[in-house]
């Protein structure tokens, strides 16, 4: 009996620990092609937005064939004001029934809550479904731990070995000059332009495009959940895994790389402890993502609640 009370507490510990809320705000089909409509979505349905949360965006199909002049493939964006957009989401020509997921930064939230409705846009998909996740509320350590990058914005693998789960990377960067350019005799605006990206260093897996949000410092952030499929996949050419963080110029505008700082949830070990070299003996270990593996994998993995080293 005292074991089962003990199992049924850790249980109910642990539902308390990732307790979170997933509400449908929207659900129809909705293909978005060159007449560009939208969605909206007011922002009183999302419910308690803070850092943390996240907008889910269910896209049945993507498919260039929806607007053939569209040469960027298909994208999702959304528009929190005009003049401010969350990083344009890219999927795969052909893909089916993806989640698209936008976490927001404090930044996000705050402008979020300022205005009455956000924009889903896209371009060659088809939406189905819009979701606000509301999370428990998760403090993070204050001071982080500041990336060290190359000369082409590139993190290895190696340097977030320490960090997982809702553990996060917030991405820095600067925009120079002016936002407006010249036209066809007519002045336009380039916010809402792409501006850099996120991606493994293979460059097989997207995590976001980066916009134009004015002139200024902004970041963008992502847990090591969602960037967990880019520092996986695997760079075939130089036989490394990572994370790639580009920024380029937009007409008028200049970008240019300012830091990654990964932060941990408060509470959570700096430091891995109790690591060993062995060879595993039992059948059921996870790597640092929380994923199954066999004895084939090399690397940091979880036994039996420690961390072991496999060679």
């Amino acid at each position: 009996m005292k074991k089962l009370f003990t199992l049924v507490m850790m249980a109910l510990v642990a539902v308390g620990v990732n307790a979170q809320t997933r509400t449908t705000v929207w659900e129809g089909e909705k293909a978005m092609d060159s007449s560009w409509p939208y969605i909206p979505v007011k922002v009183a349905d999302l419910g308690a937005v803070k850092e943390g949360d996240a907008l889910i965006i269910t896209v049945s199909k993507a498919d260039n064939s929806i607007n053939t002049g569209w040469q960027w493939g298909p994208q999702v964006f959304v528009n929190l004001d005009y003049n401010n957009f969350l990083p344009t989401k890219s999927l795969e020509n052909g893909a089916t029934n993806v989640e698209v997921k936008y976490s927001y930064s404090a930044e996000d939230a705050a402008k979020i809550l300022a205005g009455n409705e956000l924009e889903i846009q896209g371009m060659n998909v088809v939406i189905t479904k819009i979701e606000s996740l509301i999370n428990e509320a998760v403090e993070y350590e204050e001071t982080g731990t500041t990336l060290e990058m190359d000369q082409y914005g590139q993190v290895y693998k190696d340097q977030l070995a320490d960090f997982s789960g809702r553990d996060k990377l917030v991405f820095n960067y600067k925009v120079e000059g002016s936002t407006d350019y010249e036209e066809g005799g007519a002045t336009q605006s380039v916010i809402g332009w792409g501006i850099g990206s996120i991606k493994s260093l293979g460059g097989n897996v997207e995590v976001s495009q980066l916009s134009v949000k004015g002139i200024g410092e902004f970041s963008v952030q992502f847990t090591m959940d969602e960037l967990q499929a880019a520092i996986e996949d695997t760079n075939t050419a130089y036989n490394t895994n990572g994370i790639a963080f580009s920024v380029w110029s937009a007409k008028n505008a200049t970008g240019s790389r300012v830091s990654i700082v990964a932060y941990k949830v408060k509470g959570t070990s700096t430091g891995i402890d109790n690591v060993q070299s062995s060879k595993l003996n039992v059948q059921s270990y996870y790597n640092l993502a929380g994923q199954k593996v066999d004895a084939s994998y090399k690397g940091v993995v979880i036994m039996n609640g420690k961390k072991v080293v496999i060679k």
